[in-house]
């Protein structure tokens, strides 16, 4: 298996399956659970300094720059090459290595856009479930703060003191 069906088999599913869990509309146990599955893969830790989120961002940023790198190659030097190219075998040849170089490219940017997207939205997620769960602690019928002072009147007292 090559680079590229590495990224296809690997890199590119695991934040897929990750957004359409998080987006997925459930109960709060399914989301807490999958915020904690989900910290706990993109917490992965390499070499106790970088994390599996950022690895694949670097991983696919950089397939990603390669592939806009070797597109950009194929189509500015194949315009020369076109006009010698009488000969069906070496045209088909010259589309076949274009065709592979897009479909690249489009690869490398759903990867590396996917990894942005699932970085980012699961820290709106996580932020959420927090917001949340405040809420349900301030409606319940106890209260979270108990030893909050009445409102005091600032104009009463001022009269007062006088």
């Amino acid at each position: 298996m090559g680079a590229w069906g590495l990224i296809v088999d690997a890199v590119l599913p695991v934040p897929i399956v990750f957004i359409c869990l998080l987006l997925a509309p459930a109960p709060r146990w399914f989301t807490r659970g999958t915020l904690r599955i989900t910290e706990r893969t993109l917490g992965l830790e390499f070499f106790h300094t970088f994390k599996l989120l950022h690895v694949m961002l670097v991983i696919s940023g950089l397939a990603f720059l390669s592939s806009c790198r070797t597109t950009a190659a194929l189509y500015s030097s194949s315009a020369k090459e076109d006009a010698m190219m009488n000969v069906p075998n070496m045209l088909s040849a010259s589309l076949g290595r274009r065709w592979r170089a897009e479909r690249n490219f489009w690869l490398s940017a759903l990867t590396f856009f996917s990894w942005c997207v699932l970085a980012r939205l699961y820290v709106v997620v996580r932020r959420l479930a927090q917001l949340n769960d405040r809420i349900e602690e301030l409606q319940s019928p106890t209260g979270p703060i108990k030893d909050v002072p009445e409102p005091v009147d600032v104009v009463e007292e001022l009269k007062k003191a006088k």
